[in-house]
């Protein structure tokens, strides 16, 4: 007895062995140039902090808020009551030294400078003369103002300079009852390190 003849189909002898089982596609298609992106990336990032390291100041209003150096110079006004000036400026110090974020100079080594410059300590503080002892004292940051008294208020006039360029950078125009300048304070702060306020 002879066996059948092995159905071959139309391709061939139909296999014996177990069945292969179909290769899987790529689930990612990774080009093959990426690791060339890659590197041309960090080297543009590195042309750049490079470029940025050699600048002295490249965005001087993008100035982190903790390297803010402030100096209060003395405000002008009437010569009665002597001591208003004084108290209107130690309570500017008093808020502005009240953030982390800034460090005050003390009024002390203002004046200091100021007299080491020929100020006689009364009237009016030159832009020149301010701007000189601005830089010389190392803030980056200076409020110059003047005041006078009404009635038993305050109306005062302060600014805020950036010693660097003599360019403003920003104003308050308040008037509050006498030794209560809580709004002005508010409103340099606004200038000064408008991210640390609520």
């Amino acid at each position: 007895m002879t066996d059948s003849p092995r159905d071959t189909g139309p391709e061939g002898p139909a296999p014996t062995g177990p069945a292969t089982p179909p290769a899987k596609e790529a689930v990612f298609n990774i080009p093959k140039n990426l690791k060339w992106y890659f590197l041309a990336g960090v080297g543009a990032a590195l042309f750049l902090a490079q470029y940025l390291s050699s600048q002295k100041n490249p965005f001087p209003e993008m100035v982190p808020a903790r390297s803010r150096v402030v100096a209060v110079f003395p405000f002008e006004g009437p010569e009665e009551p002597a001591a208003a000036g004084d108290t209107l400026r130690s309570r500017i110090v008093a808020a502005l030294a009240g953030r982390k974020a800034l460090r005050v100079i003390s009024p002390g080594a203002v004046d200091s400078s100021l007299r080491a410059q020929g100020y006689s300590g009364q009237g009016h503080i030159a832009p020149s003369l301010a701007l000189k002892v601005a830089s010389a004292i190392g803030a980056t940051r200076f409020v110059v103002g003047s005041y006078s008294i009404l009635a038993g208020r305050m109306e005062t006039d302060a600014k805020v300079v950036d010693p660097s360029s003599g360019h403003y950078l920003g104003t308050a125009h308040r008037n509050e009852p006498v030794n209560r300048p809580d709004s002005l304070c508010f409103d340099l702060l606004h200038v000064l390190d408008p991210v640390d306020i609520h």
